[in-house]
């Protein structure tokens, strides 16, 4: 008789004699790989809810593709996020950007060509408004950022795209 080779579960051949014990022995390997992913998902359900249970969405702006920061105190915020999609742009060929404008700061900070139809933005103030602004974006590709300026200095978010009249949707949300 021969055997899986991950599991070593039985597979007889037509000359193979068939015995009770070897199907008893394959169920109780089944019924134990069963019960350790019930486990496993268990723990990763508790664990993912309670992380989703912190989040909050502070904001959503539609057809807006310039704003002032929805917060009170970057010092609140372990992590900011950013959905933003344009659901109206006509093909793929379309690109956005994103940008941030600062007081006291020579230059905005733009990240472009990015497609549409959307992307996720994450900024990580971890409860400090004096740190630099670092984050990443994901769109086509993961894009990691550091900003010259700090979270306090971000007077506005920019999420332009090169279509006239395009409306765009956008979700701010946070965990404390």
């Amino acid at each position: 008789m021969n055997q899986t080779d991950k599991y070593k579960l039985s597979q007889w051949n037509p000359e193979d004699r068939i015995r009770r014990e070897d199907f008893n022995a394959d169920n109780l390997k089944i019924e134990t790989a069963l019960d350790g992913l019930d486990t496993s998902l268990s723990r990763l359900t508790t664990s993912v809810n309670g992380k989703m249970s912190k989040i909050e969405i502070l904001v959503t702006y539609d057809g807006m593709s310039m704003f002032s920061p929805p917060l009170y105190n970057w010092n609140d915020w372990d992590l900011i996020g950013m959905v933003i999609s344009h659901p109206n742009t006509p093909n793929l060929n379309t690109t956005m950007e994103f940008g941030l404008q600062c007081r006291n700061y020579p230059n905005d900070f733009k990240i472009e060509g990015i497609p549409t139809p959307g992307y996720l933005m994450i900024m990580m103030p971890h409860h400090n408004a004096a740190r630099p602004v670092e984050g990443f974006l994901i769109a086509d590709r993961f894009i990691p950022f550091t900003c010259a300026f700090n979270f306090k200095d971000i007077t506005l978010f920019d999420v332009s795209v090169d279509v006239p009249k395009s409306s765009s949707h956008t979700v701010f949300f946070g965990t404390r």
